[in-house]
């Protein structure tokens, strides 16, 4: 049985192809970091971490997992991060927005929870900020329902250019 999902379907058609797009995702993100300065990547769901684990793992950069739901998993943690990297601000990572819901409930995680990661030095955690969201998807016009998204926000597209429609 063959199943597709259209926003993901670059990662599952070719592994050549989806190594592209992280190693291409990586670079667009390293330009960002420079005048975007932030200490790890946040994501959720099945779209967040195709591409922020392998991000994470070319980028050196730490992670922060915030889950949909803790029902059905083995963590009753809603937020998972490293407990031994000095993190203060995150990008978020994912496929599109189509409404912001996605974004405001990793923003709202995080900070409910305060931070989720330790600061080095410091015995009171330190609120962390989002600077930011890169969006992986090949299509540009993914970026829509613009009147629910965060306005405060920098949204980049970070899918390399050969790669998008």
């Amino acid at each position: 049985m063959f199943v597709n999902t259209s926003y993901l379907q670059q990662i599952y058609d070719d592994p050549k192809q989806f190594k592209r797009l992280v190693q291409g995702v990586a670079r667009n993100l390293r330009r960002i970091r420079k005048n975007t300065p932030f200490d790890a990547l946040a994501f959720t769901g099945t779209s967040g971490a195709a591409m922020a684990y392998p991000l994470s793992m070319l980028m050196d950069i730490p992670l922060i997992c915030v889950r949909k739901s803790t029902v059905g998993t083995h963590s009753m943690k809603v937020v998972e991060g490293s407990s031994q990297i000095d993190v203060r601000t995150y990008m978020i990572i994912d496929d599109f927005t189509s409404s912001g819901d996605t974004i405001k409930a990793i923003m709202r995680k995080i900070n409910k929870l305060g931070k989720p990661v330790h600061v080095r030095d410091s015995r009171v955690p330190a609120e962390m900020k989002c600077v930011g969201v890169a969006l992986y998807s090949s299509n540009e016009y993914m970026l829509s329902g613009l009147e629910g998204i965060p306005k405060n926000l920098d949204y980049h597209f970070v899918c390399p250019k050969p790669m998008r429609n």
